[in-house]
């Protein structure tokens, strides 16, 4: 991921991006398993599955 800033300023993803970052690069092997709700967290925010998820079954 570049800078998270485009044209139409900071990407909505990029504040979920650098708390994932922080937590990844700050951490030693052992601890990187913490970071794994941050990374969830980037990755719905990217691509929805767990709304997709909950709204299919609201309208099961």
């Amino acid at each position: 991921m570049a800078s998270g800033i485009g044209y139409r300023g900071t990407n909505r993803c990029f504040p979920f991006w650098e708390d994932f970052q922080q937590c990844y690069f700050g951490s030693t092997e052992k601890t990187r398993a913490d970071c794994v709700p941050a990374r969830d967290d980037y990755f719905e925010c990217l691509h929805h599955f767990k709304e997709i998820a909950r709204v299919r079954t609201i309208q099961a």
